[in-house]
């Protein structure tokens, strides 16, 4: 994540400008891919922000990890869980450094609304950590905008294919991010990973905001 981003989501959470529930998206992913009930073993929740899903995920029975650039986030997020008598662990990611080297492994993990804060060749490089770090049996969760995503319409496009959002009064001007073609092109970034779903959603809050999303499993385990 290059140093604008780290700059303007650490102002966000210093604000408390964030949103306080799970995305319906994900909620509705992870029901249709691993089900209902409680369950035990671990998830990263990579890029966790105020830990809205993670608090859903602690909920389900998991044992969340959450990673963020924002030393901020992972305070709210620490707080946020504890007042909740729910037990989570914690890890800090250097997200201008390869995250290779930073990441254990886990059971699942979930990167939603993260991974395009990126340039595109980092992006595709912690794409690549991110399937090493999950366990074989494991999914991963993940969402990106689409190139018709009001900040690529509007932004401003890169030497190295990313594109920096233009629009104001998003709270994200000058945001670098990384967007991939198509939902394809995102599923070639994980490679080894079995599509267990696939689409886009969209919504229009202020903005036309069109998203494409990928449920992959990693093959092995029980």
């Amino acid at each position: 994540m290059s140093n604008v981003n780290a700059d303007i989501w650490n102002a966000l959470y210093e604000s408390g400008n964030y949103l306080h529930y799970p995305s319906e998206v994900f909620v509705q992913l992870y029901f249709r891919s691993i089900g209902k009930g409680a369950k035990s073993g671990d998830f990263l929740d990579y890029g966790c922000g105020s830990g809205n899903n993670s608090e859903f995920l602690a909920r389900q029975g998991w044992l969340v990890t959450g990673a963020d650039i924002s030393v901020r986030a992972l305070q709210v997020q620490k707080q946020r869980l504890d007042a909740l008598g729910m037990s989570n662990a914690q890890i800090g990611i250097d997200g201008l450094a390869p995250i290779a080297g930073q990441l254990g492994h886990y059971g699942n993990i979930i990167c939603w609304d993260c991974l395009c804060y990126n340039r595109l060749p980092k992006a595709k490089e912690d794409a690549l950590a991110l399937v090493a770090a999950l366990e074989p049996g494991g999914h991963l969760f993940i969402n990106m905008p689409t190139p018709r995503h009001e900040f690529a319409t509007t932004g401003l496009e890169l030497e190295d294919g990313s594109v920096q959002n233009r629009r104001s009064g998003t709270r994200q001007e000058g945001a670098i991010m990384a967007i991939p073609r198509d939902v394809d092109d995102l599923i070639s970034w994980f490679p080894g990973l079995d599509a267990v779903q696939k689409g886009h959603f969209t919504f229009d809050f202020s903005g036309y905001k069109d998203f494409m999303f990928f449920v992959g499993r990693k093959p092995g385990g029980k």
